[in-house]
């Protein structure tokens, strides 16, 4: 599970470790994605992505922006485990 925290010290150590030799950040913003997927202990078949979230994060602030977050419904096993 991401965290806002988890996520901004994910983002402190990112931002410090690929700036520039001015200790500017490379990007503006980063996108962050924690892509769901369908598991099941038979790993006899393929994991389909199930949600499709991601957060609008600042480089410079290490603030998020904004977040998105969508459902998809899995073709290959549509009826999802609990």
């Amino acid at each position: 599970q991401v965290t806002r925290s988890n996520l901004l010290t994910v983002c402190a150590v990112e931002n410090s470790t690929m700036a520039t030799t001015d200790a500017t950040p490379l990007h503006s913003f980063w996108l962050v994605m924690d892509f769901e997927a369908t598991c099941d202990g038979d790993r006899s078949w393929k994991n389909e992505i199930i949600e499709w979230p991601c957060v609008l994060v600042s480089a410079d602030t290490h603030r998020v922006i904004d977040e998105f977050r969508s459902m998809v419904r899995p073709t290959e096993r549509p009826v999802l485990t609990q």
